[in-house]
Order: structure tokens, then sequence, then C-alpha cells
């Protein structure tokens, strides 16, 4: 059986409350706001895990 991670990506139905698919979220959330919160003055940032 396909994950909806899958199902998801070959645009089929799919549900979003999957774990996998919320801890996704969760880490692009958290890496926008740290983009966001970059200074220009900051010229070397650690690199995105």
């Amino acid at each position: 059986m396909k994950s909806e991670k899958e199902k998801m990506v070959a645009g089929h139905l799919y549900s979003p409350a999957d774990l996998e698919l919320v801890k996704e979220r969760e880490r692009a959330r958290r890496l926008v706001r740290l983009y966001n919160e970059t200074l220009e003055t900051e010229c070397q940032l650690p690199p995105l895990r």
C-alpha cells in the first residue's frame, strides 16, 4: 500500500493528518521561521537540517 506522502505526490486523495506529513509540515514551518528571522548582517548560517 502506498504511503500518504506517495499518494499526495501522485495527486491522489490522501490524509493530511498522517504523522509523516504532520512532521514534515512542522519542520517546514521551523525552517521558514528561521529564514524569516535571519538578519541581513548575518553572513554565515548553520546548515539547515
